[in-house]
């Protein structure tokens, strides 16, 4: 009995693709996020300061 070629796989649509791709650099975009939330909070802290100290003037 002659054997059936298998089909080969279906390519994965791009929504699956992106997710794939997205997952595998997350450790890096989340450490992107706290660099970013570091240097917002940073700044805010130091406009603040800004502001005490010259209404302290």
């Amino acid at each position: 009995m002659p054997s059936i070629p298998a089909r080969p796989a279906p390519r994965p649509g791009p929504l699956t693709r992106f997710v794939r791709w997205a997952a595998s650099r997350r450790r890096t975009a989340l450490m992107h996020l706290l660099r970013g939330v570091c240097y917002g909070t940073g700044t805010a802290l130091a406009g603040v300061l800004g502001v005490w100290i010259q209404s302290r003037l």
